[in-house]
């Protein structure tokens, strides 16, 4: 089964894994999906949509998926702030800071509340609202996400030369990006 990891962010900027989610359709993908469903995307939008640029894998919800990250980085999604911040955690590349974090865990407990479907999908958004508090008080600097096993960690490199996974660290290199996490007041 898949699966979505959570890493802590150490002070050194190594990594760590914090918590673990089964079915990683309970985060990026739900997120994306109630999204689409939320704003009324569909696929002869995207399609006839000359601003946004199709690939050849792009079809059904995938194609979809993408055009919610298209909409989004253009600002044309009208998102509240609470959804901004659960979609930044989705994208590849991406850590919440933990000056950040009990609104970040605030806006993944509204977003399961906002687009909730009675069970009908795996949602892990208040479990992770719950593990990100977990570390409040922590010695986290940050963390950050591998949201579906089924695709690369970007997180980790593997060096052919020492037979090894090279992990990224935050301090010592900057392919990264820090989300920007809204609020009413800042958005």
């Amino acid at each position: 089964m898949s699966f979505a990891i959570m890493y802590k962010i150490n002070p050194d900027g190594t990594l760590e894994g914090a918590a673990g989610y089964q079915n990683a359709h309970g985060f990026a993908a739900f997120v994306w999906t109630s999204l689409v469903e939320r704003y009324g995307l569909t696929e002869d939008q995207w399609r006839a949509d000359k601003t946004f640029e199709k690939e050849p894998m792009d079809y059904g919800m995938f194609g979809s998926w993408r055009y919610v990250w298209h909409l989004h980085a253009q600002g044309k999604l009208g998102l509240a702030p609470w959804e901004h911040n659960v979609l930044m955690a989705t994208y590849d590349r991406y850590m919440v800071k933990a000056e950040d974090f009990q609104v970040f865990a605030d806006s993944l407990e509204t977003f399961a509340a906002e687009h909730n479907d009675e069970g009908k999908r795996v949602c892990h958004l208040k479990t992770m609202a719950d593990d990100v508090r977990k570390l409040i008080d922590s010695d986290a600097i940050g963390v950050c996400w591998w949201p579906m096993n089924v695709s690369d960690n970007l997180w980790s490199t593997y060096d052919y030369e020492t037979d090894e996974s090279v992990w990224y660290n935050f301090v010592d290199e900057d392919n990264h990006t820090v989300a920007k996490i809204l609020t009413q007041e800042n958005s």
